[in-house]
C-alpha cells in the first residue's frame, strides 16, 4: 500500500512556487514524475507525493531537481501573483476523475512524442540511403592513381577474467589415495560407520533440519536419559561442530564423559562451558553451578580432592542463592561431606606414616 508524503514545505514569489520534501538517494533511482497544468506527482515506491494545485502552472517551463536527499519542484505560475493557498480542496471522487484524465492526457502526449521520434529516424535513414551512392561515386571518380588500401585485421578483444570454482571429492585420510590401499581404507571406513550406527548417531543419516545445534542437543539429551552415553557424546560433538559457542553442548558432553569415566575430557568440557557462560549474570547462574559441579566431580575422581572441594562449594553457593528449591542442593551437600571425610582420612594416614619414620 503506497505511503502518502505529507511532510513538505513550500514558498512562493510572484513568478514561481517552490516545493521541497525529503527523498532518500536510493529511492531517486526509481522515481516517476508526472505534471499537468494543475497537478504534480512524484512516485518512488512505496512513497507518493501528490498535489492538486489551486491555480495553473506552466508545465513545460516547470522543473524538478534532486539534491541532498531532497526533491525540489520549481513550478512556474501561469499568471503572476500571490497564491493564498497551494492546494485545491477536492473530494475523493473528484481527485480520482482528475487522475484518470491526467493519465489519459499523459499517454496521448507520450504517443505523440514516440511518433515524432520515429518519423525523425525514418527521414534521417532515407537521407543516408540517398547520399550513399553519391559518396561511392565521388570516391570512384577521385583523380590520381588507384591505391590498394591495406586493411588491418581487427583484433579480438581479450576475454574478461573470471573465477572458476573447483570442488574436490572429500577424503577421510590425509595421505593420497592409492589403489593398493583402497581395500584396507574401505574396510576401515565401514568399521567406523558401523561403530557410529551402534552409537545411535550417523551424520549422513541426518536431514538438513536435523543438523541444527539445538536439535542435536535435544538428541544428545534423549540418548543420555536412556543411558546411551556414547551416542550422546556423538550428538553433542556434532552440535559443537555446527556451533562451537553453545555452552550447553559442552556442559552436557562433560556429564556424559563423567558417566563413562572420561574425567580428563569431562574437566576440559566443563571448563570450556564455564568460560562460555561469561559474563556472569543471574540468568546463567544455574548453568555455571552445573559446570562447577561437573568440574568438582572430575577433580574428585582424578584424586585432586582440594580442587574438587573448591568447585563443589562454588556450585553449592550458586544453587543455594539462585535455586533454593533444587533437588541438587542435597546431593551437593552429600558430595562435599564425602570429600571432606576423605581429606580427613588422608591427613590421618599421613600422620600415622610420619610416626613410623626414624630420625
Amino acid at each position: 500500500m503506497p505511503i502518502l508524503i505529507k511532510d513538505f514545505s513550500w514558498k512562493q514569489t510572484e513568478d514561481v512556487i517552490i516545493i521541497r520534501f525529503p527523498c532518500k538517494e536510493e529511492n531517486m533511482k526509481n522515481i516517476d514524475i508526472i505534471s499537468a497544468t494543475k497537478y504534480v506527482k512524484a512516485s518512488f515506491p512505496p512513497y507518493i507525493f501528490e498535489l492538486f494545485l489551486a491555480k495553473n502552472i506552466k508545465e513545460t517551463e516547470s522543473t524538478c531537481v534532486m539534491n541532498n536527499n531532497e526533491l525540489i519542484f520549481n513550478l512556474v505560475k501561469e499568471e503572476k501573483g500571490h497564491w493564498d493557498v497551494l492546494e485545491n480542496e477536492l473530494s475523493k471522487t473528484e481527485k480520482m476523475e482528475l487522475r484518470d484524465q491526467i493519465e489519459k492526457d499523459n499517454a496521448i502526449k507520450l504517443n505523440q512524442i514516440a511518433k515524432e521520434k520515429s518519423g525523425t529516424k525514418s527521414q534521417s535513414h532515407v537521407k543516408a540511403i540517398e547520399s550513399a551512392p553519391q559518396a561511392v561515386s565521388s570516391k570512384m571518380n577521385d583523380g590520381g592513381p588507384q591505391k590498394k588500401e591495406s586493411l588491418e585485421p581487427q583484433m579480438i578483444a581479450p576475454r574478461k577474467p573470471a573465477t572458476i570454482k573447483v570442488s574436490f571429492t572429500p577424503r577421510e585420510f590425509i595421505t593420497p589415495k592409492r589403489e593398493s590401499r583402497a581395500v584396507e581404507e574401505d574396510e576401515w571406513l565401514q568399521k567406523q560407520a558401523e561403530s557410529r550406527r551402534m552409537a545411535g548417531f550417523v551424520d549422513n543419516d541426518l536431514k538438513l533440519e536435523e543438523k541444527d545445534p539445538v536439535w542435536l542437543k535435544n538428541k544428545g539429551d534423549s540418548f543420555f536419559k536412556v543411558g546411551n552415553y556414547v551416542g550422546a557424546i556423538a550428538a553433542y560433538s556434532h552440535g559443537i561442530k555446527m556451533n562451537n559457542k553453545m555452552a550447553a553442548l559442552y556442559a552436557n558432553r562433560a556429564a556424559a564423559h563423567v558417566a563413562l569415566g572420561n574425567f580428563v575430557k569431562a574437566l576440559e568440557d566443563s571448563t570450556m562451558a564455564l568460560e562460555l557462560n561469561n559474563p556472569k549474570t543471574p540468568s546463567n547462574a544455574v548453568a555455571r553451578a552445573r559446570c562447577h559441579a561437573k568440574r568438582g566431580a572430575a577433580f574428585w575422581k582424578l584424586g585432586m580432592l582440594d580442587k574438587g572441594l573448591v568447585e563443589l562449594n562454588a556450585a553449592y553457593e550458586l544453587v543455594k542463592y539462585y535455586d533454593k528449591e533444587s533437588d541438587h542442593l542435597e546431593d551437593l551437600e552429600e558430595d562435599i561431606k564425602k570429600i571432606k571425610l576423605q581429606l580427613e582420612e588422608n591427613s590421618v594416614d599421613s600422620e600415622s606414616d610420619s610416626d613410623l619414620e626414624i630420625n
